[in-house]
């Protein structure tokens, strides 16, 4: 059989040229909502925000003995025990929590790659209780088949791949162990937690069980192991976060899961325990599908102090989305489907972190305009209308209690913490728009790109990737339609962006710099003419009014451009669309520089896909330890652990 390992070479090489627009990607949301026109990615009126109750096993084992037999039967019968008590929790927890699941019964999804041995067993065992079967194959599925050792397994495999509806596979040989170990990682990538018939030892194949273990642990996936032996009892691979010494997943401690379901579940199904998360969550839930701001103060900051944007962009973001479905089409209409459903969801995100974002910069502008306002003002009775006594006083009443009025208000909202969420969650989703179609989920990069995530949008991001599966075949034509899309449209898009943003950045950053430099100089030129006059005696001088309200306010102009430079983290913008910029120019010069193949278009990928993630992460721990570094009750800000 052809593989597909091998594409074409020079594939989205080259540059597209685009016209002159002055709002970036990221920010035509953020613009939408400021001017007060439409955004121009898909209603998400009709998105299912709610996810379905899912719960998803990944099944592996070791192929030690075949699906027949006193060992297989003892094996099927501890499987279907586990598959109840799980079945059981699981429902239990979307009855407590029905509010923050979709309509849809609880249901567990059973994730096999069908291969010879303990794999098979467990498989045919949640086929026999009636669970949700799925597929991953390195191979096609007959190529699957033929490397069964006996006529028995083919016989069990042909009758749950039946029950297996449109399988995931790709162009790979099964007897290749880089093809199965390929596909290894794609199984655990769909999974909420691992279920192993493992012996505890650690082994020397890229895809035996004892790896796919200690992927499972790596990402920090409960991993239930069935007992080798008769009467002993299942366990589960404990915490390795309380380990001082690396997580080996062979050296780690074991623990019984039946004392221990609720944190197996806790950790793998279940909504965040804390109040806190579960109120944002909640809150999410409820926001309104089209939210409009009329706050104008931002709207004013950006006519004021904003030319049009340098630089030029790539494609609009419906353009992207509908080459991004096209790429999917070609794996599957199901996961085609799946790109419609994270198009819809991603527009609501964006909808929601451009209303909360314009709302916390015009909070901002707000303080500072009224700081400004407010010296001007008290000059003015001070100095013009001296018979008004203390009105200054009552003017600075009035600017304080609305500064804090307004704070505090934006604080019970949490507006910054609304929008620092919304926009993170809508990043991953653009993501998975390119990663889920060739078997790469975005919970992949979880260990580097998650550590100032909260808990609540941990959980729903996976609860919505498990909601749909993502089936089809990775042949050499979808294979290849990826890696030109990831090259032409993904990072191409991203690098424009970056490259207008980081300009963008820079010059309101030197605006701001000069209104502040030129408030200083000129307050230092208004006290030399002051002291001037005074030295000179000239009572009669006619700009002598005017020069003392200039010394009152100038001062307040030069902090507020101070703290709007500060507040709004421009410099440190500039330098982190920098950072993004060069990793992504290098995941692009690897791919030209190097022919295309579907192990270079998944670490390309990935690549890809943690530069976009990491760049939002860094802007965001930016934000919030500017504003309110830790979460209640949270250290750090990362919200409760998966």
């Amino acid at each position: 059989m052809a593989s597909c390992t091998t594409l074409c070479g020079a594939a989205g090489s080259g540059r597209r040229g685009s016209p002159r627009v002055d709002v970036t990607p990221h920010e035509q949301g953020e613009e939408a909502i400021a001017h007060g026109t439409a955004l121009p990615a898909a209603s998400p009126a009709e998105a299912p925000l709610r996810p379905d109750p899912v719960l998803a096993i990944a099944v592996i084992g070791h192929q030690g003995f075949g699906p027949e037999g006193e060992d297989a039967e003892r094996l099927a019968r501890e499987a279907r025990q586990v598959f109840a008590a799980l079945d059981a929790d699981t429902a239990r927890i979307a009855a407590e929590n029905a509010a923050l699941y979709g309509p849809s019964p609880p249901r567990l999804r059973v994730v096999t790659g069908l291969r010879d041995g303990a794999d098979l067993v467990i498989a045919a065992a949640a086929l026999e209780a009636g669970l949700e079967i799925r597929a991953v194959l390195p191979g096609p599925p007959a190529l699957c088949r033929a490397a069964l050792a006996s006529d028995a397994a083919r016989r069990l495999f042909d009758e749950i791949l039946a029950a297996a509806p449109e399988p995931f596979f790709l162009c790979g040989d099964p007897a290749q162990p880089a093809d199965r170990a390929r596909a290894g990682a794609s199984l655990i990538d769909r999974a909420d937690l691992l279920l192993a018939f493992w012996n505890r030892k650690a082994g020397w194949s890229r895809a035996g069980t004892a790896s796919l273990v200690q992927e499972a642990v790596d990402r920090r996936l409960p991993v239930l192991v069935l007992p080798q032996r008769p009467g002993d009892a299942v366990t589960v691979i404990d915490d390795p976060d309380e380990l001082l010494l690396p997580a080996h997943a062979a050296d780690l401690p074991h623990v019984s899961f039946a004392l221990n379901r609720d944190r197996v579940l806790a950790r793998a199904f279940a909504p965040p325990a804390s109040a806190y998360e579960k109120r944002a969550l909640a809150e999410y839930l409820v926001e309104p599908l089209r939210p409009q701001s009329h706050r104008f103060e931002y709207r004013l900051f950006l006519a004021l102090a904003r030319r049009r944007a340098p630089g030029s962009l790539g494609l609009p973001q419906s353009e992207e989305w509908a080459r991004a479905r096209a790429v999917a089409a070609l794996v599957s209409p199901r996961a085609a489907g799946a790109v419609d459903r994270m198009r819809l969801l991603q527009a609501r995100q964006e909808e929601l972190a451009a209303f909360y974002g314009h709302r916390v910069r015009s909070g901002i502008v707000l303080r500072y305009v009224l700081a400004g306002l407010g010296s001007f003002l008290v000059a003015i009775f001070a100095l013009l209308k001296p018979e008004f006594g203390l009105a200054w006083l009552v003017v600075q009443a009035v600017i304080t209690a609305v500064t804090i009025g307004e704070t505090t208000y934006a604080l019970l909202r949490r507006w910054d913490e609304r929008w620092l969420d919304y926009r993170s969650l809508a990043e991953r989703l653009r993501c998975d728009r390119f990663l889920q179609p060739i078997g790469i989920a975005t919970v992949r990069l979880d260990a580097q790109t998650s550590a100032e995530d909260p808990a609540w949008m941990r959980w729903y991001h996976r609860r919505t990737l498990r909601s749909c599966w993502v089936g089809g075949e990775i042949g050499p034509a979808a294979a290849e339609a990826a890696w030109t899309h990831l090259a032409g449209t993904e990072i191409e898009g991203q690098i424009r962006y970056h490259e207008a943003a980081g300009l963008r950045f820079e010059d309101l950053e030197r605006r701001l710099l000069w209104i502040g430099t030129g408030a200083v100089l000129c307050t230092l030129a208004a006290s030399i003419v002051l002291i001037a006059v005074e030295q000179a005696a000239l009572e009669g001088f006619s700009l002598l009014a005017p020069i003392k309200i200039a010394l009152v306010t100038l001062p307040a102009v030069f902090l507020a451009a101070r703290g709007l430079r500060a507040e709004a983290g421009l410099e440190l913008a500039a330098s982190r669309s920098r950072q993004a910029l060069n990793a992504l120019r290098e995941v692009r010069r690897r791919m030209e520089a190097a022919p295309a193949s579907f192990d270079r278009l998944d670490q390309a990928s990935r690549a890809a896909a943690a530069a976009m993630i990491l760049d939002t992460m860094d802007w965001r721990i930016g934000v919030q330890r500017s504003r309110s570094p830790y979460r209640p009750g949270e250290a750090g800000g990362g919200g409760e652990k998966p």
